[in-house]
């Protein structure tokens, strides 16, 4: 700030583009006579510096830099040149170019077509993505064409965006049969055909059990991943053998987390007894058994509470730390007015709490042993 007041007007244009990082953190704290001088050295930017020198700081200045190039740009109108707005597109960095288009959005103006179907087409999922974003409802009939095109993007991201716009625009049986095309082709590579089966669901379609079942025999993993997830989620109980099989095989794989994420919605779908199984189990993975634990710390209290006991147990090294974490959470939560358990779950907890009396403090010893004597008091 000294540095400015002391060139003054001494200060050239190129100084100023030069100087945009500066300016803009300075127009962020400065207040009073400073904040004149900041605006009044910003006017000078707009109004003499070079075109040219100003695209270059957008497309290589620093990001606060940035924001005050794209700013003077708007300002003087120089947005509005095809011309620049395609060397934003074909700048290596999509940031220019994403500013460029929010521009736009913030001012409700529309871009040229051109210019959306430039967007579309850049190697960038970012600006893809951006041009998606930047489409009105209006301009949808003209690219009717592109958007199906799009259903098979590289990006997660610009492929939701055309499935919005399709949807908006075509009946939803229209935009499930680009993806039935998708799966109609016997070359269809396996991650469009993992992106067809996403798209479909994500679009609300259902098939019967018979296709899924057929889908579930293909020879990739990751398709397989996705046909299990749609399977579960459409139809649990029918797909509830092959989830079971797969969490109940010793290999641990990409597959194995989709079952287990299927069966935290529904935890109940698997009995206690073979989550203690899988637990104790010592062919699997050490994340493979945390992940049966997890699910039977989401069963009810008194089912819960006798598995925890033996895992601390049986496995002190592996489970002690959290089982004993999630007895004393346990303990914390226990509230006399709830359902009561019966004797039997009684006595095999008092049971194993002997058994598990080693691996306990003192402190929740005496907490269990006196609340399980309490309880059988009252019985």
């Amino acid at each position: 700030e000294k540095w400015f007041n002391t060139l003054g007007d001494r200060i050239t244009a190129q100084d100023l583009v030069e100087s945009l990082p500066i300016l803009a953190a300075l127009s962020e704290r400065s207040q009073g006579a400073s904040s004149k001088r900041v605006t009044l050295l910003l006017e000078r930017v707009a109004n003499e510096a070079p075109t040219e020198e100003l695209v270059k700081s957008l497309l290589n200045g620093d990001p606060r830099a940035r924001l005050l190039a794209i700013d003077i740009l708007t300002k003087k109108g120089l947005l509005e040149d095809f011309e620049i707005q395609a060397r934003l597109l074909h700048h290596p960095d999509p940031i220019p170019a994403v500013l460029m288009m929010k521009v736009f959005r913030a001012q409700s103006r529309k871009l040229p077509p051109t210019t959306i179907s430039l967007a579309l087409t850049s190697r960038s999922a970012m600006i893809r993505r951006s041009a998606l974003y930047q489409l009105s409802t209006a301009q949808l009939a003209e690219y009717q064409e592109l958007l199906p095109e799009l259903l098979k993007d590289d990006s997660k991201g610009v492929r939701q965006f055309a499935q919005f716009h399709l949807t908006k625009s075509r009946p939803k049986e229209d935009v499930l049969a680009q993806y039935e095309i998708l799966l109609s082709h016997p070359n269809t590579p396996a991650r469009l055909v993992s992106v067809a089966i996403q798209g479909f669901h994500e679009c609300g379609g259902k098939w019967s059990v018979e296709r899924y079942e057929l889908l579930a025999k293909n020879n990739s993993a990751r398709v397989r991943q996705t046909v299990m997830s749609a399977f579960g989620s459409v139809w649990f109980e029918a797909a509830l053998p092959w989830i079971r099989s797969v969490l109940e095989s010793p290999i641990d794989s990409p597959l194995t987390k989709v079952a287990y994420s299927l069966v935290r919605r529904q935890p109940h779908a698997v009995p206690l007894s073979s989550l203690g199984d899988w637990a104790l189990d010592g062919r699997k993975t050490d994340a493979a058994r945390f992940r049966a634990l997890t699910l039977i710390c989401s069963r009810s209290k008194w089912e819960q509470l006798p598995a925890l006991l033996l895992l601390i147990q049986t496995c002190p090294a592996l489970f002690g730390d959290r089982v004993r974490m999630r007895l004393h959470a346990w303990r914390a939560e226990y509230n006399r007015s709830q359902i009561q358990p019966t004797r039997q779950q009684i006595e095999e907890a008092q049971r194993l709490l002997e058994g598990a009396d080693p691996h306990l403090d003192d402190m929740l010893k005496r907490e269990f042993h006196a609340l399980l004597s309490g309880i059988v008091s009252t019985h």
